[in-house]
């Protein structure tokens, strides 16, 4: 780390070095220098000052002001205008994503229930404020000390049914690995996007394998033409509730809140390998799209490969 970096003060908070660096933002463990405390502070990646990054993480900020989960990381404080801004002060979750969890190999069952029950959770709640998260994938899903999960980054979260205010008509945003069929085909997108990622992410965890890896266009098309392979040694309980959840007709997705249900159910008993019944389809806000054709152009993807 320099020592330009080691002595960086931004307002009232001393920058101590680099967490993560995402496509468009970065975030920093930094010294509340006012209260003594240690937090996360995000902000627009250097060179990166369109308009339409800082509008961004604008909105991220006033979004998670009005939210209230503990699935959520909490904002503490923003910043819109002066030295640095505009930026984001972060309760700092003193953990690993999970990405880097992954990293070293697939997890247990029973892990893997009790992290996606916790996302899960913070999903239903966000879908119930009428907000789709749009890039739900391990690098954002974040682990404290207790072992619990707490989803992170809500830069490109939508309000259901809203476009996008700062994409382009046919400008797909989100994490490649993990959009949804609707997604790459450009379709309306609702809370089943979520719930779709939420799955691969899932048997990615439980595989150690990602799905639909590459950063081509032939990998976005994959999840268009097949469903992902589930291993039938994951067990009924687990392989229902993964083809529900990666279903390619977004109506035939279970809801967040009936995987988080599902996922508690599966934790109850012994064994995670155990059946436990389907959740049942229960969405509303999204109307049933048909199923997809080839044939149609795939859209322009600003997506990540992640």
């Amino acid at each position: 780390m320099s020592e330009q970096q080691q002595t960086e003060i931004l307002g009232r908070y001393r920058v101590d070095g680099t967490i993560a660096a995402g496509g468009t933002a970065t975030v920093h463990r930094a010294h509340d220098l006012r209260l003594g405390r240690d937090v996360a502070l995000k902000r627009v990646r250097p060179g990166l000052g369109r308009a339409q990054h800082r509008l961004r993480l604008r909105d991220e900020g006033r979004l998670l002001a009005d939210l209230r989960h503990p699935g959520l990381v909490r904002i503490l404080d923003a910043a819109w205008e002066g030295h640095g801004a505009p930026y984001l002060v972060l309760e700092l979750v003193d953990g690993p994503d999970l990405a880097t969890v992954l990293a070293d190999g697939p997890l247990d069952p029973q892990r893997v229930a009790a992290i996606g029950r916790d996302v899960a959770s913070a999903l239903a709640y966000l879908h119930s404020e009428g907000i789709v998260h749009r890039d739900v994938k391990p690098a954002n899903v974040l682990l404290d000390p207790s072992g619990s999960a707490r989803i992170c980054d809500l830069g490109i979260s939508l309000d259901v049914g809203e476009p996008d205010p700062h994409g382009r008509p046919g400008h797909t945003v989100g994490s490649l690995a993990y959009l949804a069929p609707e997604q790459v085909l450009g379709e309306a997108i609702g809370t089943a996007v979520d719930v779709f990622a939420l799955g691969l992410l899932l048997l990615e965890a439980l595989t150690g394998h990602r799905e639909y890896s590459g950063p081509d266009d032939s990998s976005a098309w994959a999840r268009v033409h097949r469903s992902p392979t589930i291993p039938i040694s994951l067990g009924a309980a687990w392989t229902r509730l993964l083809a529900a959840m990666t279903a390619r007709v977004p109506a035939e997705r279970p809801s967040a809140a009936d995987v988080a249900a599902h996922l508690e159910a599966l934790l109850a008993v012994e064994d995670a390998t155990s059946d436990v019944p389907t959740p049942a389809v229960t969405r509303t806000e999204t109307a049933r799209v048909g199923r997809h054709r080839a044939g149609r152009p795939v859209q322009d993807l600003a997506a990540t490969v992640a």
